[in-house]
């Protein structure tokens, strides 16, 4: 900042005191839809941080852009070519008007005063007495006096900044008759104008231009009212018409430097950029027409962002000013939000995830309240603690919710076909493109919103939800949302990855790319809000119901359960789920290392450890486990492990094959459990799964009753391709659906 006129240390205090003068309070009016700019809003409150933009990509073409006169731009690279020149000032004062009249069109105009000069000349020289000299020697003895007589009109035009040059001019031409190529005849610079006047332009469209604009890239802006919370106008336009919300910072518990903080000028007159504001400081004809840099004026151009029309002025604007890298948003630490208030019209929902994050938070909330008497706005104190949840409430919005995330999904689906199928034809279906992008942020904004509403759920459950095991609707919901993100998630990398060839290929055009690229970066934007937010823990572990099925399985063990010893109609009843089938699906040869998850007894493990190199089982009830050791300890080649699968530490792609059977319906988690298989299963790996047809929630043994996660094939699927494994067959046995699932180099 070497321009600046005053200290960094000055340039603050000064903040610090217009901050003061102005009331320390800053307020900044939201909207509010289910939508992903409201998410990202409550989470940057959630994390004490406000969004700040580029000016570039503000939706007003006048906010924050900095005035550009053409005119103005012009002349100036005029003045620095011809400054650049080796020759007298008279010349250079003839070359800069020649330049700017040709420039803007106004050689006729030019032409028509210089005759009008020479008539003048001639009249004052014959009234003078002095005709009897040359014209050139009479100007130069009465310069002063021909100059302080000159007609206005004559003054005032385009000749009065160098009226002297013209006059010399006139008396050079003689009785030649003044015309444009006569003058550069005359001057010998016919070709050396048109390379000043292609240089003025060259320097003007690829440097100017480009600097000013990369420059604006580099800045952010994050925009104030000083107004209060009770501004009308400011409730109507920027806040959604009363259902968006208006929070409040004190800027006077700011600590740290977050950038240039000033007040907005309003004002008629638009200011325009110089060139020395953009860092061009001259040009070198001798040098191979060389810009001479010199530094950006930050200050002046800050100025110049941070004026308005005065139509704005009921705003009462600030703005917070960085200077960093191109095209980079960025987000300030701004803790200090003191209240909010919401709006009269505020959607349900939107409502209950703000005050949620005020109660977390310690946050005064406000609602809005018409005055009865006047016109004015008054507000109230919402007593957080005393706010009573609704499950019915929150069960409704959830339904509504999942059923829009369902339709939006068929709608992308039929989508996305359209674009697979424009590809094959080699026509690209830009539209259906882009509609599938925005059907993927609102599906992503709702499972966000499903994801709050069943943690509010949960919360309102309490301990009723404690002292059961987690809904299988719940948890369900839960993995099913949890898949989709993930799915998105690597749907948004990949289509970021495939965007500049898309482009490059004319497949998009530019600005279609823009706003596909802007979709893209705003669904990982919305991929990693989700994703910082974390489910209700009782959702994602079924403790409850593993103590059930320990239960359970123990008992069967204490009541001479053993398929390994049943007879050979039960054996083949059990292979109803599985069978020969399922086993040939593994591969097994001498050299693999296979895992069992739920071994059970060993009613499998006893046929597939003499096909592999090491077998190991793994089982959550102990009792099971020492029968299962027991069955198979004739095996050199086993381990038996007692534990829940999903805590077992195993080791990075530590097996060649896994498999299991009559399991996955006691896993309520099963992304989770699908996510743990590709983490441990080789590449080229195997994996197994028998999923139970029977989509009962519970299963009845006659003295007990336990709980069970049945699944669809499709939810099965969505699973396993979010983990990014590929399911290479399913087959049906009599009662279940068998998933050949193998892990491939990503």
């Amino acid at each position: 900042m070497s321009n600046q006129n005053m200290s960094s240390e000055k340039e603050a205090k000064s903040m610090q005191e217009n901050i003061k003068k102005a009331g320390g309070l800053f307020y900044q009016y939201r909207p509010c839809r289910r939508d992903a700019e409201t998410i990202y809003d409550i989470e940057n409150i959630r994390h004490g941080v406000v969004y700040a933009q580029t000016p570039l990509n503000m939706n007003d073409p006048f906010d924050s852009m900095v005035g550009f006169s053409a005119e103005k731009v012009y002349s100036e690279c005029i003045a620095m070519l011809v400054d650049a020149m080796s020759t007298d000032e008279i010349t250079k004062a003839l070359v800069s008007t020649l330049l700017q009249q040709r420039a803007f069109g106004k050689m006729a105009e030019l032409i028509l005063s210089i005759k009008e000069l020479k008539q003048y000349l001639y009249q004052k020289q014959t009234i003078m007495h002095q005709r009897n000299i040359s014209l050139s020697n009479f100007i130069k003895s009465n310069a002063k006096v021909l100059s302080s007589k000159v007609p206005n009109h004559l003054r005032k035009s385009v000749l009065g900044q160098s009226l002297y040059a013209f006059m010399l001019l006139v008396a050079n031409l003689g009785d030649v008759e003044i015309s444009e190529e006569n003058i550069l005849e005359i001057l010998k610079m016919d070709e050396m104008l048109d390379k000043l006047h292609n240089a003025a332009i060259e320097m003007r469209d690829s440097k100017y231009i480009p600097e000013i604009r990369k420059f604006l890239s580099k800045i952010t802006v994050s925009c104030f009212s000083a107004s209060g919370w009770n501004n009308q106008l400011m409730w109507s336009h920027y806040a959604n018409s009363y259902a968006g919300f208006c929070v409040e910072y004190d800027f006077s518990k700011l600590k740290d430097f977050i950038g240039f903080i000033y007040p907005v000028n309003y004002t008629k007159d638009r200011p325009t950029i110089s060139i020395k504001d953009a860092g061009l400081g001259g040009f070198s004809l001798e040098d191979g027409g060389k810009i001479i840099n010199c530094d950006v004026d930050i200050m002046n151009i800050i100025s110049y962002m941070l004026c308005k029309n005065t139509c704005w002025d009921y705003e009462k604007e600030w703005r917070i000013i960085n200077v960093g890298e191109e095209n980079t948003p960025i987000f300030i630490n701004l803790p200090c939000v003191k209240s909010i208030t919401l709006g009269l019209n505020m959607d349900k929902l939107c409502k209950k995830l703000i005050t949620e994050v005020c109660a977390e938070k310690s946050i005064d909330c406000y609602e809005l309240v018409i005055n009865a008497e006047n016109y004015d706005l008054e507000r109230k104190l919402i007593d957080l603690e005393a706010l009573i949840d609704d499950m019915d409430e929150e069960a409704a919005y959830i339904q509504l919710l999942s059923q829009q995330i369902i339709k939006t999904s068929e709608s992308m689906n039929i989508h996305m076909s359209l674009v697979t199928d424009s590809i094959q034809k080699e026509v690209f279906d830009t539209s259906a493109f882009l509609s599938s992008l925005e059907e993927i942020l609102d599906m992503l904004s709702n499972a966000y919103f499903v994801k709050r509403s069943l943690n509010r759920a949960g919360k309102i459950a309490g301990d009723e939800l404690l002292s059961k095991p987690v809904p299988s609707g719940i948890a369900t919901t839960v993995n099913m949302l949890n898949a989709s993100v993930t799915s998105l998630s690597m749907l948004a990398d990949t289509l970021g990855k495939n965007m500049v060839g898309l482009i490059l290929s004319g497949k998009i055009n530019y600005q279609e790319g823009l706003k596909a690229s802007s979709h893209i970066g705003n669904m990982k934007e919305l991929v990693e809000k989700i994703n910082l937010y974390d489910w209700n823990p009782e959702f994602l572990e079924n403790s409850k119901n593993i103590e059930e099925v320990i239960s359970h399985y123990d008992l069967l063990i204490d009541e001479g359960n053993d398929p390994i010893y049943d007879a050979d109609e039960l054996k083949t009843y059990m292979d109803k789920w599985d069978g020969q089938r399922f086993i040939d699906a593994m591969g097994l040869s001498n050299d693999k290392n296979v895992l069992e998850i739920g071994v059970g007894t060993g009613r499998l493990a006893i046929q597939v450890a003499p096909l592999c190199y090491h077998f190991t089982g793994v089982d959550i009830s102990p009792k099971t486990v020492e029968k299962a050791k027991f069955n198979l300890s004739q095996f050199e080649n086993v381990t038996i492990l007692c534990d829940d699968f999903l805590r077992v530490d195993f080791e990075e792609k530590q097996f060649d094959v896994i498999y299991s059977s009559l399991t996955f319906m006691h896993i309520s988690d099963k992304l989770s459990a699908i996510k743990k298989v590709s983490e441990i299963l080789k590449t080229d790996g195997v994996f197994v799964v028998s999923i139970d047809k029977n989509q009962n929630e519970t299963i009845d043994y006659g003295t007990r009753t336990i709980t069970v996660y049945p699944d669809t094939p499709e939810n099965i699927q969505l699973y396993v391709e979010a983990i990014g494994l590929i399911v290479e067959n399913i087959f049906e046995t009599e009662l279940a659906n068998v998933f050949v699932i193998k892990k491939k180099v990503c």
